[in-house]
C-alpha cells in the first residue's frame, strides 16, 4: 500500500466488477460498480469499498442484444 491524495492505495492489486442484461448503460455501471464494492467489501473489509475513492479505475460499457453491460476494474484504495 502506499499514500496517494490523501488516501492509503493497494499499489498493484486490481478489483474487478462487471454487470449484463441492464436496460441502460447507468443501470449496467451501477451494477457494475455495486459488484467490485462488494468483493472488495469482502476481501479487505468496507473502509476500502468505495469505486469513488479507488485507484487507476476503468471502465467499459457495452450494448448488446441481451441489453447493457459493463466491466470495471480499479484498486482499492481507503
Amino acid at each position: 500500500v502506499r499514500k496517494e491524495k490523501r488516501r492509503l492505495c493497494q499499489v498493484d492489486h486490481f478489483h474487478f466488477g462487471s454487470s449484463a442484461g441492464h436496460p441502460n448503460q447507468k443501470i449496467a455501471m451501477a451494477h457494475a460498480i455495486d459488484s467490485w464494492q462488494s468483493f472488495t467489501a469482502l476481501e479487505y473489509g468496507t473502509d476500502w469499498a468505495n469505486f469513488r475513492k479507488a485507484g487507476s479505475s476503468t471502465a467499459k460499457c457495452t450494448l448488446s442484444s441481451g441489453g447493457w453491460g459493463c466491466e470495471i476494474q480499479a484498486r482499492p484504495c481507503k
